[in-house]
């Protein structure tokens, strides 16, 4: 029994040190990969790959493939890789790198929308303080449209009244003229009743004088018989 929990605590003890002494560990997806002049390690290396770099397949022989590939210059050039180095999904470095920068695209693109956005903003501010106004400066146009409405009314109102009193003026100045022509006919046929009365006067008075003169005369000479 003594045994049997001595090798119990023994296993537990190791079982500790084991955990403790444990670490976790990735393989890196960085590195790079040499690309020869022929399927073997002996034959000359022409290039290297990143990881992530990607090349054309032509073919395989013996765990080597036979791939296209543009160097610095952007010349195609031919060489041989080992096959284990290739594969057929993206590394997960080159995605990550790919992400970021998509996510620095989409950080750009989001500031440049950001930046827009209080650019029109602004406009739109702008655009209500302009409407503003010219709501303000249209009633008060309104408002001088009524009042000249209005004054128009009033002017013609005034027109009108000039018109007619212009019509009853020229009316009363039409009277004025035929009294004035009935008034002269009146002086005229006055004046003439006194110069016939004047010269009836005058010819009774020389009748009259005629007959007072033959009178002497019939005097004189039944005198003198």
């Amino acid at each position: 029994m003594r045994i049997y929990g001595l090798a119990l605590g023994c296993f537990v003890l190791l079982m500790i040190c084991g955990s403790a002494w444990a670490e976790r560990a990735y393989v890196t997806d960085s590195f790079q990969v040499t690309v020869r002049t022929g399927p073997s390690t002996g034959h000359k290396i022409i290039a290297f790959l990143d990881s992530g770099a990607s090349v054309e397949v032509l073919g395989e022989d013996q765990g080597w493939n036979r791939v296209r590939l543009r160097d610095e210059e952007g010349k195609s050039v031919e060489g041989w890789v080992l096959a284990r180095y290739l594969m057929t999904r993206e590394p997960w470095e080159a995605k990550a790198r790919s992400f970021e920068e998509k996510y620095e695209r989409l950080k750009a693109l989001s500031s440049k929308t950001k930046g827009e956005w209080e650019s029109v903003y602004e406009e739109n501010q702008h655009l209500t303080s302009q409407l503003a106004e010219k709501t303000s400066a249209l009633q008060t146009l309104e408002q001088e449209h009524e009042r000249l409405k209005k004054d128009s009314a009033d002017v013609l109102a005034v027109k009108e009244a000039h018109r007619q009193c212009s019509e009853t003026l020229a009316g009363l100045e039409k009277t004025v003229g035929e009294l004035r022509k009935e008034n002269d006919a009146l002086r005229s046929n006055e004046r003439n009743k006194w110069f016939a009365t004047g010269a009836l006067v005058l010819f009774v008075g020389l009748i009259i004088g005629l007959a007072l003169g033959r009178s002497q005369k019939k005097r004189k000479s039944l005198l003198m018989d």
